[in-house]
């Protein structure tokens, strides 16, 4: 969405702060789609519990790619409920995203605002390859930052390290007082 709105209204973004961001026309990968066709079965079936429990083994506790002691419990618990509102606020929606066209993978070059890439060191192998791409072919970004100990959720896992990011750069692009 950041992305898109740089595109259509770029004089009303000074900088972007793009943790673990999507991107339209990326091909997923095996595991991802995997997720995905799992995810999806769960939903027609109407077994919630089992859709926000795959989300989080997927997304958090990355399973078989991190020890679950380093993964807080808070943090899941959260994500769950969070997953857990998202499924139950969507169900009986029928609506799409309006795409660009074209689409915003396309056009990164058009984007002249300053950014800030952030990826989590555990994220879905996915998500590292799009920040790697969006540090790549924006103008106005530098390399990504990857935070250690963090999977698809930096902010939520390593929320002081993030905001101490995204006020560095948000204060560099700020005018100054006076």
């Amino acid at each position: 969405m950041a992305l898109a709105l740089a595109l259509r209204a770029p004089e009303r973004v000074a900088g972007l702060v793009l943790i673990d961001a999507a991107l339209d026309e990326f091909e997923p990968s095996c595991d991802l789609a995997t997720f995905d066709a799992a995810e999806e079965t769960a939903l027609e079936a109407g077994d919630l519990d089992a859709a926000v429990e795959l989300n989080v083994r997927f997304w958090v506790d990355r399973s078989g790619r991190r020890d679950p002691a380093d993964v807080d419990p808070a943090v899941r618990d959260l994500v769950a409920t969070m997953q857990r509102d998202a499924f139950e606020t969507q169900i009986g929606v029928d609506a799409e995203l309006e795409e660009l066209d074209p689409p915003v993978a396309r056009r990164l070059g058009e984007i002249a605002a300053p950014a800030l890439v952030i990826a989590g060191a555990d994220d879905v192998e996915d998500f590292v390859a799009i920040a790697r791409r969006l540090a790549d072919e924006l103008p106005g970004a530098g390399e990504v930052v990857t935070i250690a100990g963090a999977a698809h959720l930096p902010a939520l896992e390593r929320p002081a390290e993030v905001a101490d990011l995204m006020v560095a750069f948000l204060a560099a692009r700020s005018p100054s007082p006076g």
